[in-house]
C-alpha cells in the first residue's frame, strides 16, 4: 500500500452523546448496497477520495466526529497511524472486539447479511426487559370478554429497523370495516415489512399489542418509527395498532349531510400508537367507539373534543377547532351555549345559508375563520364574544359591514375578506385593518372614517363613495396618485358645489 501523508481534519471533534459511534469504537470500513445503480467502488468514491480506496475493508477505531446537518463524518484510525474519514453509512460496528469486527470484512467491501448482535459492543446476554406492571394492566383492561384479546403464551419476535418487536397480544377484527383507503390497512405484518408467508401472517386483519426492544441490550425502547401519522415521540416502549378516529378538518364536510354521516367506515382509520397506564381508558374508548359507531355527526364533533352530555360546553384545545354546519346538522343550534378556547377556529356555514345563524358564546382564539358561500352582512356577529382575537377570515362573498361587531372594530385585528359587495351600513368609524381581496362598490364608504390600513386587491377604478378619511389605501386597480387626487377634487366640490360635475 502506498503511503499518505495524513489529511487534514478540518472541523472534526468529539461525537455527540446521540451519535452512532464513540470515540474509541472498533469499526470495518464496507460499502452498503446500492442495487444496480453503482458499481460498489464507483458508490464508495461518491462519498470518499481516491486515497481511501485501500482502506475498504478494514478495521479501525473511531478518533472524531463531524456533522453538516446533511451527512455525517467519522474520522477512522487505522494500524498504519493513518486517520482518514468515512461517510457514517459507510461503517459497519461498533463491534465488541477487533476479532468480532474482523469476521465482517471484506477485500471488496462487499458484506451483505446480517451481523450477529453478539459481535456488537454492549451485547447483553441477558433476558428481554418487561415492565411488568404496564403489561399486567394491559392484560387485564384487553383480555377479558369485552375487549376480546388474546395474550400469546409465547411471545413472537421479528426485527423492524434497528429494533426487536415483541408481539404480545392480538384481537381478530369482527368489524366489516377491513381498510381505509386513506390509512394503511390493517395488517401488522405489512406495517413491519414482513414477507407474506411468514408466521405473523396470522396478524393480519387483527389488532396488536407489541413493545419494542433494542437487540443488542435487551431494554425496553421507545421509538416513534413504528407508530403511524406524524407523531412527535414515542411516550411508552408498549404500542397498540388499534382504531383511531378520524379527526374533523377543513375537509371533513364532505363525508357529512346535515349532520347525517354518508359512510360510517370513513370516521375511522387503524393507527399504531404508543400505549401506557395513562393512555389505556382513552384507547378503550376508541374501541368501544369503533364497535358502537356514531349516531350523527355532532356525536363524532362530541368525541373529537372529550366532550360530553351533562358536562360544562367548554372546548378547550392546542391547536384548531373545527365546527361544521353540515357535520353538526340541526345540533348547530347548540354551539351558541358554548366557549372555545383554542389556537385558531374555523366555523363553517352550509351554503343555503345567508346569514350568520349560530355562533358560539365565546371564542378565545387568535385566529378565526368563516368558510360560507354568501352572507348579506355581518348581523349577528355580535352574539358572540372574541378574545384574543387577531385575525378574522371571511370567505367567500359578503354583501356589506353592516353588522360589524365591537370585538372585530379594533386597531390590532385584522379582518380579512375575500368579496365585498359594499360598504353599506359600515360602523363610522372603522379601527381594524381591512384586507380585501375584490370590492365591487365604495357605495356607503363615503360615510366611514378608517383609521387604519385598507387593501384591496381588486376595487373600482371610479372612486365614487370612496371613504371620508383612511389612514392607508392600497390597491392594484387605483394609484395612490389617483386616490389622492379624487380626494382634493372632492374637498373642492365640497367648499364649490356649483363645480360638481365638472371634474
Amino acid at each position: 500500500m502506498v503511503k499518505i501523508n495524513q489529511p487534514a481534519l478540518n472541523g472534526y471533534g468529539p461525537p455527540t452523546k446521540r451519535s452512532r459511534f464513540a470515540v474509541g469504537d472498533i469499526v470495518t470500513v464496507y460499502i452498503p448496497d446500492r442495487g444496480q445503480s453503482y458499481s460498489p467502488q464507483d458508490y464508495f468514491r461518491v462519498y470518499h477520495p481516491k486515497y481511501a480506496l485501500p482502506y475498504i475493508g478494514m478495521v479501525g477505531v473511531i478518533h472524531s466526529y463531524k456533522s453538516t446537518g446533511q451527512q455525517t463524518r467519522y474520522a477512522v484510525t487505522f494500524d498504519d497511524g493513518l486517520t482518514l474519514s468515512f461517510e457514517a453509512g459507510f461503517l459497519l460496528g461498533p463491534f465488541s472486539s477487533r476479532e468480532a469486527a474482523e469476521k465482517y470484512s471484506r477485500v471488496d467491501g462487499v458484506f451483505r447479511g446480517e451481523v450477529d448482535v453478539k459481535d456488537l459492543k454492549g451485547y447483553a446476554n441477558n433476558a428481554v426487559e418487561v415492565d411488568g406492571d404496564l403489561e399486567k394492566k394491559l392484560k387485564e383492561a384487553f383480555c377479558n370478554e369485552e375487549m376480546g384479546f388474546t395474550w400469546l403464551d409465547k411471545e413472537l419476535s421479528v426485527k423492524y429497523e434497528k429494533f426487536k418487536l415483541y408481539v404480545l397480544a392480538y384481537k381478530k377484527n369482527a368489524s366489516s370495516m377491513k381498510r381505509d383507503g386513506r390509512a394503511n390497512m390493517l395488517d401488522f405484518a405489512n406495517r413491519i415489512n414482513q414477507e407474506e408467508g411468514g408466521e405473523l401472517d396470522f396478524l393480519n386483519d387483527c389488532f396488536v399489542i407489541f413493545k419494542s426492544v433494542d437487540p443488542v441490550t435487551n431494554k425496553l425502547i421507545k421509538t416513534s418509527s413504528v407508530m403511524s401519522g406524524a407523531a412527535p415521540s414515542a411516550t411508552s416502549p408498549y404500542y397498540i395498532l388499534q382504531p383511531a378516529i378520524q379527526g374533523l378538518n377543513s375537509s371533513s364536510s364532505g363525508d357529512f349531510d346535515n349532520g347525517k354521516i354518508l359512510d360510517p367506515a370513513d370516521m375511522f382509520w387503524f393507527a399504531v400508537t404508543a400505549i401506557s397506564a395513562k393512555t389505556i381508558e382513552k384507547v378503550l374508548r376508541a374501541f368501544k367507539r369503533f364497535k358502537t359507531g356514531f349516531k350523527d355527526g355532532f356525536e363524532v364533533f362530541q368525541e373529537q373534543y372529550g366532550l360530553k352530555d351533562g358536562q360544562p360546553p367548554v372546548i378547550m384545545s392546542r391547536s384548531n377547532v373545527f365546527i361544521d354546519e353540515n357535520v353538526l346538522g340541526p345540533r348547530m343550534n347548540e354551539i351558541v351555549n358554548y366557549t372555545i378556547k383554542c389556537k385558531d377556529c374555523t366555523i363553517t356555514f352550509k351554503n343555503s345559508s345567508n346569514r350568520i345563524s349560530y355562533l358560539p358564546k365565546e371564542i378565545n382564539s387568535e385566529g378565526v375563520t368563516f368558510y360560507f358561500n354568501q352572507f348579506e352582512d355581518l348581523v349577528g356577529l355580535d352574539k358572540c364574544k372574541f378574545s384574543n382575537l387577531q385575525d378574522l377570515k371571511m370567505y367567500k362573498d359578503l354583501g356589506s359591514l353592516k353588522g360589524l361587531s365591537s370585538d372585530i372594530n379594533k386597531s390590532n385585528v385584522h379582518l380579512h375578506l375575500r368579496q365585498l359587495n359594499n360598504f353599506i351600513g359600515a360602523p363610522s368609524e372603522i379601527n381594524c385593518s381591512l384586507d380585501i381581496t375584490k370590492v365591487n362598490s365604495f357605495k356607503g364608504a363615503d360615510s366611514c372614517i378608517v383609521n387604519n390600513w385598507v387593501s384591496a386587491m381588486e376595487s373600482p377604478t371610479t372612486l365614487d363613495g370612496f371613504f371620508k378619511e383612511v389612514k392607508e389605501f392600497r390597491s392594484w386597480s387605483v394609484s395612490k396618485e389617483e386616490v389622492e387626487r379624487y380626494k382634493m377634487y372632492r374637498v373642492v366640490g365640497e367648499r364649490l358645489p356649483e363645480l360638481e360635475g365638472m371634474f
